[in-house]
């Protein structure tokens, strides 16, 4: 999805060996940051976005947004695969625009919305200063450099203000879905705000959501040993509108450092 940024010695490094002496980063061979077609097919089927899980982790962003006064501002999603997002936000009347490494096939209508083929750091430079919110949508995770990611986000957008990051959480849940799809770590809360911090932002949110999936992916993760790793479209909208409702009442009910499949930030920058 996105290029892996170059090597930063000092804080990632001596982060990494951190997180692999706690279990919070996965060794094995690098993995590549880039998806290819069949990828983006398995992961973002059509009608992809009427899954509870998408539906409603949308519904957390536009929160996150609004928490951030970032509503009225150019929001701009890197790694946006086929721009599901982008057209959420839209909707909702938020100026959003989405940036892919990769060539995924767009929803319908957002093309001049979504910059494909393209590095965020390659955009041009006058629309990079009207960028105020950036989004990392289950995006770091692939990076093995996180930090250098970040602060390279935020040298590259000169008025950049604020962020919204999701990752899958906890490696306890670590699966051949990870493996499959090029994650490098399943997060808990320390990791990320470390990572946010390094990379210049201070987190005032950082929650886990969907917590009601914890223990069925902890299920598949520790006895059944596997997990789907294509996503399906749903057939049944109007149980995924019900379980949309639920996925919401438990972001806003649960408490935050309760344990959950998912992380969710939103951080302003830190200007020095």
């Amino acid at each position: 999805m996105l290029r892996n940024s170059s090597a930063n010695v000092t804080a990632d490094e001596t982060l990494d060996a951190s997180e692999r002496a706690t279990g919070t980063l996965q060794s094995g061979s690098p993995r590549s940051t880039d998806f290819d077609s069949q990828h983006f097919e398995d992961i973002y089927p059509d009608g992809i976005e009427n899954h509870c899980w998408n539906s409603s982790r949308n519904d957390m962003i536009f929160r996150k947004l609004r928490r951030l006064n970032a509503l009225d501002g150019l929001v701009l999603d890197i790694g946006c695969g086929r721009g599901l997002t982008v057209e959420y936000l839209r909707q909702r009347g938020v100026n959003c625009l989405g940036v892919e490494l990769g060539r995924p096939k767009l929803k319908p209508g957002i093309t001049p919305y979504v910059h494909t083929g393209q590095s965020a750091f390659d955009l041009p430079l006058e629309l990079r200063q009207q960028v105020r919110t950036i989004m990392l949508l289950d995006v770091i995770e692939h990076l093995e450099q996180p930090s250098k990611f970040l602060n390279d986000c935020r040298n590259a957008f000169p008025n950049l203000t604020g962020i919204v990051v999701t990752v899958p959480a906890r490696m306890e849940l670590w699966s051949n879905y990870d493996e499959r799809y090029g994650h490098y770590r399943r997060y808990d809360r320390k990791v990320l705000r470390t990572h946010l911090e390094q990379g210049g932002f201070g987190p005032f949110e950082l929650n886990y959501a969907f917590h009601w999936l914890y223990l069925p992916f902890l299920y598949l993760s520790r006895i059944k040993k596997k997990r789907s790793d294509v996503v399906q479209s749903p057939n049944r909208l109007w149980l995924h509108s019900i379980l949309r409702v639920v996925c919401n009442l438990d972001e806003r009910l649960i408490p935050g450092s309760l344990p959950g499949t998912s992380l969710i930030a939103a951080a302003n920058l830190e200007r020095k």
